[in-house]
């Protein structure tokens, strides 16, 4: 019973008061850590709503990985709309490296508008080695096959478009518009002159 007198009682209460403080304390921390990290990634968008590029630029800089990818996208999507195609490849590329390991479904969708851009570049293989990383699990396998489809179109390479397409319109029942596109593609890329 000598455990339970008055000062070890003290002692134990004294240090579950301190231990709560110093919890609550970084748990008010990582809040504000969090919050400022929202504030800046709502800030990067109002900045590109009002063309302020160059200070999006700069704060997105300032968001410490893996939440700036996030603004590193819409710095890319921005670029992109504005008809900056390697503002918009530098954006794409960051975005892309910081999402690998953390969310694959942006990730595949990152790839693949990287993808598109270079397509639009007229740089059709690297367009090709971009869409390698997508597989077969990812939401976005229709269309990226697609646009491989129109790579290999655009490289000559008919037969290889011809195999893609044809198989996008036998694994992509699910999604109309992708197939209905691989159809039209097949129709008139290959028509007979």
């Amino acid at each position: 019973m000598d455990f339970l007198n008055w000062r070890n009682i003290v002692a134990v209460l004294l240090g579950a008061v301190v231990a709560g403080a110093i919890i609550g304390a970084y748990k008010v921390y990582e809040n504000s850590k969090r919050n400022s990290i929202g504030e800046k990634l709502y800030k990067v968008e109002l900045l590109l709503l009002q063309n302020k590029t160059a200070e999006a630029e700069k704060l997105a800089d300032e968001i410490p990985p893996p939440s700036s990818a996030y603004a590193y996208l819409k710095l890319g999507d921005y670029f992109f709309s504005a008809d900056k195609p390697q503002k918009a490849l530098r954006y794409y590329t960051e975005a892309e490296k910081e999402l690998r390991e953390l969310d694959y479904p942006l990730y595949y969708f990152t790839v693949e508008k990287k993808a598109y851009l270079l397509y639009r570049m007229g740089l059709f293989k690297k367009s090709l080695g971009e869409l390698e990383a997508i597989d077969e699990t990812a939401p976005n396998f229709c269309s990226a096959q697609l646009l491989r489809g129109q790579d290999y179109i655009a490289l000559g390479e008919k037969e290889k478009a011809r195999r893609t397409l044809v198989k996008v319109v036998e694994l992509c029942g699910a999604d109309p518009e992708v197939v209905s596109t691989a159809k039209y593609l097949l129709a008139t890329a290959f028509k007979e002159k």
